[in-house]
């Protein structure tokens, strides 16, 4: 399964866990403190769509990374104001923006740079990055509604990103980096990944360390 497919499968099971939901489980607090259900969708909506507009309208994305430079709160702001929407509209537009990500993902050329808040990437990295997200934003829905979640091959690329750092022979700093979740290193902060999700990524590989030398935003590129 290709990197931008897993993205697209991991979105759908975080899609069947809340689709079924009332307007009140999308307002079910999530263990991020201050965002509901609706905030964590919010947030992966309007992340779906910035990566969109950085890989085909880079020079409408360097907005984005203007207003993220200015203040942090932008993205909370994003994710509140998409909470904000009626439930079908938001699902309805998440759904819609993912798909369209996907596409452009699975037709861009391999060796095109995609610039992100951080250093660029490649389109894979990009892949993985919104495979990584979406899990980790998924964790904190499962954590909410109390679902137990199995792990999955899916996961394997995320562990990648704090296991390459450890493994390769030009990371000479690697060792010498703290200890970090691999969920913070490629998303525009503030990134907020579920309890179990460090928990949930240690078991999924056996080839994962149990803990990850990724760094934040560069990781993946």
């Amino acid at each position: 399964m290709s990197t931008s497919a897993a993205f697209r499968v991991e979105a759908e099971d975080l899609d069947r866990l809340v689709a079924g939901l009332g307007e009140d489980g999308w307002l079910r607090d999530t263990p991020a403190p201050g965002w509901t259900i609706a905030h964590q969708i919010g947030h992966l909506a309007w992340t779906d769509e910035v990566a969109l507009q950085a890989l085909i309208d880079p020079e409408a994305f360097a907005d984005q990374t203007e207003a993220v430079r200015r203040s942090f709160r932008h993205v909370d702001i994003s994710a509140g104001h998409r909470a904000a929407l009626a439930r079908d509209e938001l699902l309805a537009g998440w759904r819609e923006g993912r798909t369209r990500l996907a596409d452009a993902l699975d037709a861009a050329g391999p060796d095109a740079t995609v610039p992100w808040f951080g250093p660029p990437m490649r389109p894979r990295s990009m892949a993985t990055a919104r495979l990584m997200e979406t899990w980790a934003h998924g964790q904190d829905v499962a954590d909410a509604l109390g679902v137990q979640r199995t792990p999955t091959d899916r996961l394997r690329d995320i562990c990648h990103l704090g296991y390459a750092p450890v493994t390769s022979p030009t990371a000479s700093t690697a060792t010498s980096r703290p200890p970090t979740s691999s969920a913070s290193s490629c998303c525009p902060p503030p990134v907020r990944p579920g309890r179990g999700a460090l928990r949930t990524a240690r078991t999924a590989s056996p080839a994962a360390p149990r803990t990850s030398a990724s760094s934040s935003p560069s990781a993946g590129t």
